[in-house]
């Protein structure tokens, strides 16, 4: 993970929460559509119109042209902020699904205790060859399931998810271990307590006795024989 995303993505975080790891689509998919847009929507037409292809100029009056390639560039730059603001974020709480567009923005929390699994698919054998992958996380709900399309490191993206979900399991077990551990401490330190308590009052108990006996001894009479 870069610093970028660092810096970029933590405005959807929350206070103590940690950045893990940005999960982003694959760079093919935006470098697809950039060099189809390119060379599609840009230097095809651009070639026709300085070469008066079919009396393009004539047709298409230059302040036309111009304005149609400033739009064309502000659609490919919303297309790359398309591209990249599509993301899984994992925390260290949940999973972040952001679905994002130039007028609104949809961002859902999947808590981690919620996530039955997680799939990874691939459709032909390009994208097992470019590693590009989709990634499902399963969900109890049955409709909730939730795809990241041409994931990029999709099985570094699996792994880390798996990684928290465990560390989480680990965490949660030692929290419900910690009092059943304390309570059998301090029943043996009561059980310990109650027996020390015990011998002392027997050791008291037999002190007693023989001294009730040496009192009893001394102050016995005798019989005294002076031949």
């Amino acid at each position: 993970m870069n610093y970028f995303d660092q810096v970029f993505f933590r405005k959807y975080l929350r206070d103590r929460e940690e950045l893990i790891f940005v999960c982003h689509r694959h760079p093919l998919l935006i470098v697809d559509r950039v060099i189809v847009i390119l060379f599609i929507g840009l230097a095809l037409p651009t070639f026709f119109y300085y070469n008066n292809s079919f009396s393009f100029q004539t047709l298409v009056p230059f302040l036309y042209f111009e304005t149609y390639a400033i739009a064309l560039y502000f659609f490919l730059v919303y297309k790359i902020f398309d591209w990249y603001n599509d993301v899984w974020i994992l925390t260290n709480l949940w999973v972040i699904d952001i679905d994002w567009n130039v007028f609104t923005r949809h961002v859902i929390y999947i808590d981690y205790h919620d996530i039955k699994g997680s799939e990874i698919q691939t459709n032909s054998f390009f994208d097992s060859f470019f590693n590009k992958w989709d990634v499902i996380l399963y969900t109890m709900g049955d409709d909730d399931d939730f795809v990241l399309e041409w994931a990029e490191n999709p099985h570094e993206i699996s792994d880390q998810i798996e990684e928290v979900i465990h560390e989480m399991a680990e965490r949660k077990e030692h929290q419900d271990r910690a009092p059943m551990e304390l309570l059998l401490h301090t029943l043996t330190e009561v059980v310990r307590d109650h027996l020390e308590g015990n011998e002392s009052r027997g050791e008291l108990i037999d002190k007693e006795e023989k001294e009730e006996e040496i009192e009893r001894v001394l102050t016995k009479k005798w019989t005294i024989d002076l031949r």
